[in-house]
């Protein structure tokens, strides 16, 4: 393994895809960035490398992707990826190598996932935000031993992050069919079928039904609240914490939940009352969650210390 890479918290990551052919490719940060598309964490590295080479083209595409994002509030992927691509000279054809299977070692294993599902730019999301930034901010000191609902488990990143920090049982709440199989699927490849029981339902303030938009198979950013330009919607069942998990002690929740996370909070009222389980919560699909999602979580237990992490998106750690 040439491109070890070091974690936000001095772990040594190494990360594979590998196509139907069964060929092997090894990605390095640069790598991980580049397909990511995203540009705000490597500021300053992309600023000092094309001022040092004088690369006078980067630094005016630099220049406008700064202008069209804070200004126009327009930037594509695409104009990210040309600017990583020149600086950092990255030559490898990603679009034809077709990934059906990631390979991370994290923690001395080797983590295996199915993302024949995704896309290649949703593949090192997940990687840079679960492996690379921690973005939910777990420890082994809150996870090992431990009971932890993950409401919006997507394919599984984070339910096996957990499971790899020797979590005692994972809830994985998914609510869209075709990604919660493959969330199956990825349980099954680690052996974590003793430790993370997989469901198919979303959470919410009532226990009823309601309807999931989505735009493909593995949409990470599927939705309970209206998408009217949704290409696929599909009726799936809603659940309260408090009633599914009731005779549960929770150490640990994590909500990513696309917008539903104040009436998650609710339907775990009496959850976080009884047991103050450390949380991470998403705090960034709404433009009211920095002021509700505070105020909801202190209205039920007014003990918490409640902080604002930015690693990759905006989450509040709640311990």
């Amino acid at each position: 393994m040439n491109c070890i890479i070091i974690n936000r918290n001095g772990d040594e990551i190494a990360v594979f895809l590998c196509n139907e052919n069964r060929e092997r490719l090894e990605l390095g940060q640069h790598e991980i960035t580049f397909l990511t598309g995203v540009i705000k964490h490597d500021m300053p590295q992309i600023l000092g490398k094309n001022i040092a080479s004088l690369n006078l083209a980067n630094i005016g595409l630099l220049a406008s992707i700064i202008f069209r994002k804070c200004v126009l509030r327009k930037c594509t992927t695409a104009e990210q990826q040309k600017l990583l691509k020149g600086t950092y000279a990255l030559t490898t054809d990603y679009d034809s190598f077709c990934p059906k299977m990631a390979e991370i070692t994290y923690k001395g294993r080797a983590l295996c996932f199915d993302v024949s599902t995704i896309s290649q730019t949703e593949i090192a999301l997940l990687i840079s935000e679960i492996y690379l930034m921690n973005q939910y901010n777990v420890s082994e000191e809150d996870i090992k031993d431990k009971v932890v609902v993950d409401a919006g488990a997507h394919i599984g990143s984070f339910a096996i992050q957990c499971a790899a920090l020797g979590a005692k049982k994972v809830y994985a709440f998914e609510p869209v069919p075709e990604i919660y199989e493959t969330l199956k699927k990825n349980i099954e490849l680690n052996n974590f079928q003793e430790i993370i029981q997989p469901l198919n339902k979303a959470v919410g303030d009532a226990n009823s039904t309601a309807e999931v938009s989505y735009n493909y198979a593995g949409d990470s950013s599927a939705s309970l609240s209206l998408k009217p330009d949704a290409r696929f919607r599909q009726k799936i069942d809603v659940i309260r914490l408090d009633d599914f998990l009731k005779d549960e002690k929770i150490d640990f929740i994590k909500m990513d939940i696309e917008g539903y996370e104040e009436k998650a909070l609710i339907g775990a009222g009496n959850l976080i009352k009884k047991y103050k389980p450390t949380m991470s919560i998403s705090a960034y699909h709404k433009p009211t969650d920095m002021k509700r999602l505070p105020e909801q979580i202190k209205s039920l237990r007014s003990d918490y210390k409640i902080e604002l992490y930015t690693y990759w998106e905006s989450d509040f750690f709640c311990k």
